[in-house]
C-alpha cells in the first residue's frame, strides 16, 4: 500500500510539472511557446543536460546504416578527444570536447561556436581570408581555387563579375576586385600591394597566364575597352601603375616592369615580347 501511495505522489509531482498543450510539452510552465518549453525550477540546479558520450559511442552512432537525414540537427556532447584515425567522413570535423550537431545537408557533424577561424576548408581547398570562418562556401575568394587571400576586399566582386583563376595569391587591398563587369580567369596571379588588377570601369580583362605584380595599381585597366589579354603570360610588374592602360591592349609576353608607370599605355597596344623597363614613364 505504501508502495503505490509513493508511487501517486511521485507521478502526480511529474505532472505537476510537465504539462502538454496543443502538441507542446511545458516544465515548470502550464502555458508552453514551443515543442518544448522549460522555465527553471525551484531547485538550485538548472539547465539542461544532454547526452554525454564518449568518442566510441559517437563513432559508433554516426556509422549506423540508418543514421541520416532523420538525424538531422542532432545534439550531443563529446566528453574526449576523438583519435584522428577516426576524422573521416561524417566525423571529419569532429576533434576536442565540446558540444556537436549533425548537420545532414553537409553530411557532416559540426561544432557549436568556436568564433571566426583562420583557416577554414571549402570542398577540398583551403582558404585563408580576413573574415575566414564565415560564409562557408567560399565567395570572399570568388569562384577559384587554391587561393589565399590576406587583406582587404580580396578577390571582391562587387557586380555581377567573374575571378575563375586556380592558385592565387593576393595580400593587401583591392586585390583582383573588378568594380564593373571585368573579368579574371587567369592561373597562378600573385598580386602583393594595393588595388592589382584592379578593373575600374566596365568591359575590362585579364586573362593571362603566371602574372606577378607587386606594388599599387598594377596592371590596373583604366577604359572599357582595355583589356590584358590570354596571350600577355608571365608578365611581372613592380612599383606604381605598372601596365597601366589607359585606352589600349596589352598581348606581350614575359615582360618585366620595375619603376613607376611602366609601360603606361594612354592609347594602342604592347605587343612585343621578353622587354624590361625601369624607371619612370
Amino acid at each position: 500500500m505504501n508502495k503505490i501511495i509513493i508511487a501517486a505522489l511521485v507521478l502526480s509531482g511529474m505532472t505537476a510539472n510537465a504539462q502538454v498543450k496543443n502538441g507542446m510539452v511545458g516544465i515548470n510552465t502550464d502555458e508552453p511557446r514551443a515543442t518544448m518549453h522549460i522555465e527553471p525550477g525551484v531547485s538550485e540546479s538548472k539547465g539542461l543536460i544532454i547526452p554525454r558520450i564518449t568518442a566510441a559511442q559517437m563513432k559508433t552512432m554516426t556509422n549506423l546504416a540508418h543514421f541520416g537525414a532523420d538525424h538531422h540537427a542532432i545534439i550531443t556532447y563529446l566528453k574526449e578527444t576523438l583519435p584522428a584515425a577516426d576524422r573521416t567522413g561524417k566525423l571529419v570535423d569532429v576533434a576536442d570536447p565540446g558540444y556537436y550537431f549533425y548537420n545532414h545537408t553537409a553530411a557532416k557533424w559540426q561544432k557549436f561556436g568556436g568564433g571566426e577561424q583562420d583557416l577554414r576548408m571549402v570542398g577540398s581547398n583551403n582558404h585563408l581570408t580576413k573574415d575566414a570562418g564565415v560564409g562557408g562556401n567560399g565567395t570572399s575568394l570568388g569562384t577559384g581555387g587554391y587561393n589565399i587571400g590576406i587583406g582587404s576586399v580580396t578577390y571582391n566582386l562587387p557586380n555581377s563579375s567573374s575571378i575563375t583563376g586556380d592558385g592565387n595569391i593576393a595580400m593587401g587591398r583591392l586585390i583582383y576586385n573588378a568594380p564593373n563587369a571585368g573579368t579574371m580567369s587567369g592561373r597562378d596571379n600573385t598580386a602583393i600591394g594595393r588595388q592589382l588588377f584592379h578593373m575600374p570601369n566596365s568591359g575590362g580583362s585579364i586573362e593571362g597566364i603566371g602574372n606577378i605584380a607587386m606594388g599599387w595599381d598594377v596592371y590596373i585597366l583604366s577604359k572599357a575597352n582595355a583589356k590584358i589579354s590570354y596571350s600577355a603570360t608571365y608578365n611581372t610588374g613592380i612599383g606604381f601603375n605598372l601596365f597601366n592602360l589607359t585606352n589600349g591592349n596589352l598581348t606581350g609576353q614575359k615582360n618585366i616592369g620595375m619603376g613607376q608607370s611602366s609601360y603606361f599605355l594612354q592609347s594602342g597596344d604592347m605587343a612585343s615580347n621578353n622587354n624590361i623597363a625601369l624607371g619612370h614613364v
